[in-house]
């Protein structure tokens, strides 16, 4: 389980690092080429950017998940509530999350499968739309999957091997 889990969470930042990295490449050949005379921009960046900005955000909300770096307001459950209530309403609150997370995992699969099924390509290159609304349930079920943990084990059992062998 933790050598799978650590592959997993290895490929999602290899592919967080691949998106920003192509984005970032390509968004300063694209500006090059409009700025330069003679020279013809590529069509389909704007685009292509967008939805690749989509994956990357899907799929570092779930290793934010994992860090437990999302914004977080408890200063008022803290202070009203005692100890074994905050425990109880964070408990509701992931179960909560791992609920949406499914509807979403759903809702987002469905309409990823109807766009690939239908063949809706994208506007300004030959490439099929439900690869972009993939990121969808991909990142959900990712950042269910962290939620799942963080509510069975309380803490990541995994984030201090993962910090120690990345830095």
């Amino acid at each position: 389980m933790k050598s799978l889990y650590l592959t997993m969470d290895f490929a999602r930042k290899v592919l967080i690092i691949a998106i920003l990295a192509f984005m970032t490449g390509a968004g300063a050949v694209q500006v090059f080429l409009r700025y330069t005379p003679g020279l013809v921009s590529f069509p389909w960046y704007n685009e292509i950017a967008t939805h690749l900005f989509v994956w990357m955000v899907f799929l570092a909300a779930s290793s934010c998940v994992r860090e437990k770096a999302h914004f977080n307001i408890d200063f008022f459950v803290l202070k009203l509530f005692n100890a074994n209530q905050v425990t109880v309403i964070k408990t509701v609150t992931a179960l909560v999350i791992l609920l949406f997370l499914a509807l979403i995992v759903y809702q987002g699969t469905l309409r990823t499968v109807y766009h690939l099924r239908v063949g809706t390509m994208l506007q300004n290159a030959p490439i099929l739309r439900g690869w972009f609304y993939l990121a969808i349930p991909v990142g959900s079920l990712l950042m269910f999957f962290e939620y799942l943990i963080l509510l069975m084990y309380k803490n990541h059992p995994f984030v201090a091997d993962t910090a120690t062998t990345t830095a």
